[in-house]
């Protein structure tokens, strides 16, 4: 197959982005003059079996390439919620009400407490979510597989991989192309000949044409 493909057709150019907070999104350009629609689904798949459940928000035909847009998830973290008035009720339970009247699938929930009451005013579903979560350590993301998780980052370690190019004054990173890397771990790398942390990551970035790579952003 080739190194990555989306909905089974091959990708001329990409660009891939993963943050730790929120959504992830990919600029794509296909082999081919056609391929998936805005609000169809798309599985992004590379070469070494790394999914991503994806949907394609734009899309179009632009200079003899399928082009489109598209957000990991059903795409609906956009979407205006009307208000809601909850009563003795987990605040769990209101994070899965936002993510599926958004559309999207509710993964890992790890939200403890309960409400005794709790008015969720007209807004969009991600800012309704960064509402819920304000205060409370924890934080959300779409992950690969485009379910919506809400917890507490620990860091697990990713690596070791080769730095191609180091700011460490800027905790920013150049990779060979690495699709396992993804954000809310702590990246091991070899700078130097030397393996060592260079932090917690906060967002990554692949890099699909004529040059391959990632680029990693980290935290203290």
């Amino acid at each position: 197959m080739s190194l990555l493909e989306a909905g089974g057709i091959p990708v001329a150019e990409a660009s891939l982005s993963l943050p730790r907070v929120g959504r992830g999104v990919g600029f794509l350009s296909l082999a081919a003059p056609q391929g998936p629609r805005s609000g169809e689904p798309v599985r992004l798949r590379w070469q070494d079996g790394t999914e991503w459940f994806c949907t394609a928000l734009r899309s179009g035909l632009e200079r003899g390439s399928w082009r489109l847009e598209a957000v990991c998830g059903a795409g609906g973290l956009g979407r205006v919620l009307s208000r809601r008035y909850y009563q003795g009720i987990p605040a769990a339970t209101v994070a899965k009400d936002i993510l599926t009247e958004a559309g999207e699938e509710p993964g890992e929930i790890d939200l403890p407490g309960t409400f005794t009451h709790y008015v969720r005013p007209i807004g969009t579903a991600w800012e309704l979510l960064m509402a819920l979560l304000a205060g409370t350590n924890r934080t959300w993301r779409v992950d690969l597989d485009g379910r919506v998780w809400i917890g507490v980052d620990s860091y697990p370690p990713q690596g070791p991989v080769p730095v191609v190019r180091a700011r460490p004054e800027a905790r920013h990173y150049t990779l060979p192309l690495s699709p396992e890397l993804q954000p809310g771990t702590t990246l091991r790398g070899v700078v130097g000949g030397v393996e060592q942390n260079l932090g917690k990551i906060e967002r990554v970035t692949h890099w699909v044409g004529r040059e391959l790579r990632t680029e990693v952003w980290c935290a203290d």
